[in-house]
């Protein structure tokens, strides 16, 4: 974390008129802006203009309607609290977020002692790259927002970073993106809940030449991806977008699921590496520590290879200790005359039923399909693991149930 420094410059007039502003340091704030010590307003453009921590105890904060929070250009602010609301702001034009980040090194650190709940946006866009959010919270996080975003805009601009740690609840209703910009790499979401972690809504980690970002979630209770509406709009079957962009040849991203009792997917996850004239490889989906797994929708993960060899199909790792329903359609091939194909390997100590088709072929060769179950295994579909150029070489398809004592 950052040194305290003797200056934090805010414009902090609260339940001010929306066009008011004024410079103020933070030794010049005083706990009688707030409503009975208690609660604090923010209704008015505020800028935090030096790094620093600014420290409101207990106090509980609420950025109002008129209000917004902006974090310039890099500075690194801390911010210590209760509860935090930000509410809803106006139209898009008038208000792009209620939280915002000027450039790509504008971090914000927040310390919420309580709850929060976001109705407004949170916009550490910007052309240059995403900037950094970071929020730790002892109770429950709740993004209702239209869309929360640390992206880079600009063609050489990487993703930002957005890390949410809760002691309850995180539930997420929203568009969340951190993409890079066509010469650049997507971004890091990672999402860490004491209990349940409920993700709805759209979600961009695209990138560039430099590959697609990162999706890390734990929730101790339970991690529930699906699909959710914004007034009244589907926002699709929970979209997960981690493939390169189509001229970049970057490597498809990432997702990690660690230490869970039950996990849901019901999303259609984009992981490709894609690549016109030259190789990318796809990404890889990876669910470790975790008890009862339940996967549908789709995960597409195919590789491209130019002839060099380094293009390879995406890799699927799941670790089950009770039962795994695999319902997802999984697309861990590579296209190309030398293309490496992906592999699929779970271990489940309950029952383990598959009934997605699961696709591993490879030019030269196919890949790896590994599935062990514990208990009893229902295959209904099909695997493929075959070799697509004349002469080549088929893959390996393990299926084994090993009850255990």
């Amino acid at each position: 974390m950052h040194s305290i420094a003797t200056i934090l410059a805010l414009t902090a007039l609260f339940a001010a008129p929306a066009s008011a502003a004024e410079e103020v340091s933070a030794d010049e704030f005083h706990p009688t802006n707030c409503v009975d010590g208690e609660t604090c307003t923010i209704n008015t453009l505020t800028y935090i203009s030096t790094s620093g921590v600014v420290d409101f105890g207990d106090r509980n904060i609420v950025i109002g309607v008129n209000g917004a929070v902006t974090i310039r250009a890099g500075v690194e602010a801390t911010v210590r609290m209760g509860d935090l609301t930000v509410e809803a702001a106006g139209t898009p034009e008038e208000f792009p977020g209620e939280i915002r980040g000027e450039s790509a090194d504008s971090q914000l650190d927040l310390w919420v002692d309580g709850s929060v709940l976001f109705n407004g946006n949170v916009q550490f866009s910007h052309i240059s790259g995403g900037g950094s959010v970071w929020i730790s919270a002892t109770e429950s996080i709740t993004v209702n927002s239209f869309s929360f975003t640390a992206s880079g805009t600009g063609p050489d601009g990487p993703g930002g970073s957005i890390d949410l740690t809760a002691g309850e609840d995180i539930q997420i209703k929203c568009f969340l993106k951190a993409y890079g910009g066509e010469n650049s790499h997507g971004g890091t979401i990672i999402l860490s809940s004491g209990t349940d972690l409920v993700l709805q809504g759209d979600i961009d980690l695209s990138g560039g030449s430099e590959g697609s970002g990162v999706l890390g979630m734990s929730g101790a209770r339970s991690v529930q991806m699906t699909s959710s509406e914004f007034d009244g709009e589907e926002m699709g079957a929970n979209n997960v977008n981690l493939k390169s962009t189509l001229d970049s040849c970057g490597d498809g991203g990432s997702i990690w699921i660690h230490d869970s009792q039950g996990v849901e997917i019901n999303s259609l996850i984009s992981a490709s590496g894609l690549c016109e004239e030259g190789s990318a490889s796809g990404g890889s989906f990876v669910v470790e520590r975790a008890s009862s797994i339940t996967w549908g929708g789709s995960f597409d993960a195919m590789g491209t290879d130019g002839g060099d060899g380094e293009g390879a199909g995406g890799r699927v790792w799941i670790d089950a200790s009770e039962n795994l329903l695999l319902d997802a359609d999984l697309n861990l091939s590579s296209s190309g005359d030398a293309s490496e194909p992906g592999s699929l390997d779970t271990v489940s100590l309950g029952a383990t039923t598959i009934t997605g088709l699961v696709t591993a072929n490879g030019a030269l060769y196919g890949g790896m399909v590994s599935i062990v179950s514990g208990s009893i295994l229902i295959l209904d579909s099909a695997i493929s693991a075959r070799a697509t150029s004349e002469g080549g070489t088929g893959g390996d398809i393990l299926l084994a149930s090993v009850e255990s004592e």
